[in-house]
């Protein structure tokens, strides 16, 4: 006994007096009780003689414990004083009582009391049985705090957690397994789970079940059908559960892995198209070994795969180019498209285009990606057919391309050419003195300034037509000088260093305007307050390439312009980013980001070469290299056709969905001189081409229209016209329908947007065709 009560002191970590409520109606038996229990350390918070009273007081001021007699004055016994009291108050009740009558022993046995003693009794039995009670409390405690703890869990981890019975009926669900099957966890309680799978499933749910009827635990996948009708994909782990070597459930754990499986398949699907691209994709980690090849980079660089497999990356770069491989130059590649060299395994060299970018988890980088391009057909195709420009920037700017693209989309062009052309109509016809002269000559200014934005998107992608032929960069800066004094202003200096004896360069004067207007403003908004803007020209023979960020200048005579101001500088970041399109560091409403884009793409459109300096705080120095021309050489303005636009007075059937479009193309058509007969859309053309007397020449049609396409309507006009001819109008020129419904009879095509010149230029054309043409 007294190891046990050891045993248990040890265990009560509270070393506070302990409280004890007596309750006896002996007043003799309570005195002797109090002095009994100080004497054992205890502290006897009050002596009541009724079970009214000990729930009182249990209430006003809760004991640890209660000592109560069952027989008491009052109404109320000691059995249901401490029925009460365990109820509401979870207090350990122990009684003291004479009687050893079997009946009331059961009936004491309902408070569910800690301790039975009879009386008399000894002072360690008492000692021992109240140390019991406490010890018993103080577990029951812990039990409960467990219990809370372990519900807790179960309802908050995001993992489904199901009990089944041996009929898989659902026993116990978490809420996390509520909301896998879409389902309050009152509505899962006792259903089956035949109800959320079909036939076929559940018999493989009743095969995994006869596996852990055998006592292993299984793992398999279950396909379910939620209550919203969604198919999820399942994982489950389940164990058996036994009682007396009866199997009577399963507990199982679920996780819902239908995105899971998506995301790998999307992956497998990924990796599918690295494998099969023609574009070299190589992945290193930071210490630029690499950890993936595809087979394109591979066989780009005359290895096999399990070749590269943890190799050094700067193997690919020839010896004068590895020092420009290092972790820190490859951070400032990161996501810019740069034309370098590689070596191959035999020694070879061949140009390749290179993106490279850096993988993060969180912040921390953890590989480097980069793909490769081999470009020697097309450095070949460059050389021999001197298309450089058209060719270099398209490829260089893949991607930002394919963004432009996107960002000019063919409602926009529709709609800017439909504005910019009626509020021109209309301009032509009002007076300056009406009302509404001004709001129209503004929405025609905004039109214009659009037109402009589409114009520097053309010409950073080379798609501008221009006009190159021999000029002196010297007398093209002293042609604008004056112009250029008046953009920057009194604040800054404008100083030219102009070499005498420098070549003739071929390109497009206009664009070389454009370039030192765009330079010299750049160098103007890097200034604060007072400084200088140089322009240099100078004549340079380089006998070897040289490498800069933006590619390599290749051997030969270059007429150089610089730009130098002695403004705010760039830093690197700023440096890499520079002539990308839209990137700007100006306040919104102060760039478009195109400037310096622009000038790159006019530079690659005239064969020429960009080159820039610069440190924050020491300014920047812009250097364009063209290629110097001999003397023998000489290149003619192309003068272009100034005959005045064609008439005529044929009937036309225009058919168009969108009203805006539609008149518009009709108002140009007949101001031109053509009567024109109006459709919104197919079927409305055919009823219109029926009931019309007279002869129609030409059908203008959408492509695609609600009802009835341009095709079908096409081929039921002809049946009414036989001599029509068709003119097919559409956004989508690489539609595969627009070639197959041009097949057969003739039809001409225009690609939306188009001016009225080439509306009306293309309409005389096929109104001109000779009738064998179709």
């Amino acid at each position: 006994m007294k190891g046990i009560l050891k045993e248990v002191r040890e265990e009560i970590v509270d070393s506070e007096k302990k409280k004890i409520l007596i309750v006896e109606d002996e007043k003799i038996i309570a005195r002797h009780i109090h002095r009994t229990l100080v004497g054992l350390g205890y502290e006897v918070s009050d002596i009541v003689s009724s079970g009214e009273e000990a729930v009182e007081k249990a209430g006003s001021n809760p004991p640890d414990l209660i000592l109560t007699d069952i027989m008491l004055e009052g109404q109320m016994s000691g059995i249901e004083a401490a029925d009460i009291i365990r109820t509401n108050l979870r207090i350990p009740v122990i009684y003291l009582t004479a009687y050893t009558d079997e009946k009331i022993i059961q009936e004491a046995k309902i408070a569910e009391p800690f301790g039975y003693i009879l009386k008399p009794f000894e002072e360690r039995e008492l000692h021992a049985t109240i140390e019991m009670a406490f010890y018993r409390k103080k577990v029951e405690r812990e039990l409960r705090e467990s219990e809370r703890k372990y519900r807790t869990l179960v309802e908050k981890i995001e993992e489904g957690i199901c009990v089944v019975d041996e009929k898989e009926n659902l026993t116990f669900v978490n809420p996390a397994t509520a909301e896998i099957f879409g389902c309050e966890v009152k509505e899962l309680i006792g259903r089956n789970l035949q109800d959320f799978t079909t036939p076929d499933e559940f018999k493989n749910i009743l095969d995994q079940t006869k596996i852990r009827r055998r006592g292993e635990t299984s793992k398999y996948e279950m396909k379910i059908i939620r209550k919203d009708g969604q198919e999820r994909i399942i994982e489950v782990t389940a164990s058996p559960m036994f009682e007396k070597e009866l199997f009577f459930g399963s507990f199982g754990i679920l996780v819902d892995v239908t995105d899971t499986i998506q995301t790998k398949k999307t992956l497998q699907e990924l990796k599918k198209a690295v494998e099969t691209m023609h574009l070299g994709v190589t992945i290193t980690d930071m210490d630029r070994k690499i950890i993936y090849s595809n087979p394109a980079d591979a066989k780009m660089h005359g290895y096999e795969v399990k070749d590269l497999i943890g190799k050094d990356v700067k193997m690919f770069a020839p010896p004068n180019l590895r020092k420009s491989m290092s972790l820190e130059h490859v951070k400032k590649w990161k996501g810019l498209i740069r034309e370098s060299v590689n070596i191959r395994q035999d020694g070879s060299t061949f140009p390749v285009r290179l993106i490279t970018d850096i993988v993060k988890v969180g912040d921390e980088p953890i590989a480097m990606v980069t793909t490769c391009e081999d470009i020697t057909e097309q450095k070949e195709a460059e050389n021999e057919k001197g298309r450089i420009q058209a060719q270099l920037l398209q490829a260089q700017k893949m991607e930002i391309v394919g963004q432009l693209a996107g960002g000019i989309a063919h409602d926009f062009n529709n709609l800017l050419t439909v504005i910019n052309g009626y509020s021109g109509t209309i301009l032509s016809k009002i007076s300056k003195t009406d009302q509404f002269y001004d709001s129209i000559l503004n929405i025609n200014k905004c039109g214009i300034k659009a037109a402009n934005l589409t114009k520097q998107l053309l010409a950073f992608s080379r798609k501008e037509i221009i006009k190159p032929r021999s000029l002196n960069l010297n007398k093209i800066i002293l042609d604008v000088e004056n112009m250029i004094r008046g953009l920057i202003g009194e604040n800054v200096n404008l100083i030219s260093y102009l070499e005498v004896n420098i070549k003739d360069i071929k390109a497009d004067p206009g664009q070389i305007e454009q370039i030192l207007s765009n330079l010299v403003l750049n160098a103007r908004d890097a200034i604060s307050e007072n400084g200088n803007i140089e322009i240099h020209t100078d004549l340079l023979n380089l006998n070897e390439p040289f490498s800069t960020t933006f590619g390599t200048i290749p051997p030969g005579e270059y007429v150089v312009l610089s730009v130098k101001d002695n403004g705010c500088g760039m830093n690197e970041e700023i440096l890499h980013h520079l002539f990308e399109p839209f990137y700007t560091t100006k306040e919104p409403g102060k760039g478009t980001g195109l400037g310096l884009s622009t000038v790159f793409g006019i530079v690659k459109q005239n064969n020429g070469y960009i080159f820039v300096e610069s440190e924050p705080g020491k300014g920047s120095n812009f250097k364009i290299y063209f290629p110097g021309l001999k003397k023998e050489e000489k290149f003619e303005e192309e003068i272009g056709d100034e005959s005045k636009l064609p008439k005529g007075d044929e009937t036309i059937l225009l058919v168009e969905d969108q009203p805006n479009v539609r008149e518009f193309i009709c108002s140009i058509l007949e101001e031109f001189g053509y009567n024109v007969l109006e459709a919104a859309d197919g079927l409305e053309a055919l009823e219109y081409a029926k009931k019309y007397a007279n002869p129609v020449q030409l059908l203008i049609t959408d492509v695609r229209m609600p009802k009835m396409n341009g095709f079908k309507l096409a081929e039921n006009i002809i049946k009414i016209y036989p001599k029509i001819r068709i003119l097919y109008v559409s956004g989508y020129t690489e539609d595969k329908e627009i070639k197959k419904g041009m097949e057969g009879f003739f039809a001409g095509f225009l690609k939306k947007p188009f001016s009225f010149s080439e509306l009306v230029t293309k309409v005389r054309e096929i109104l001109d065709q000779k009738s064998s043409a179709y």
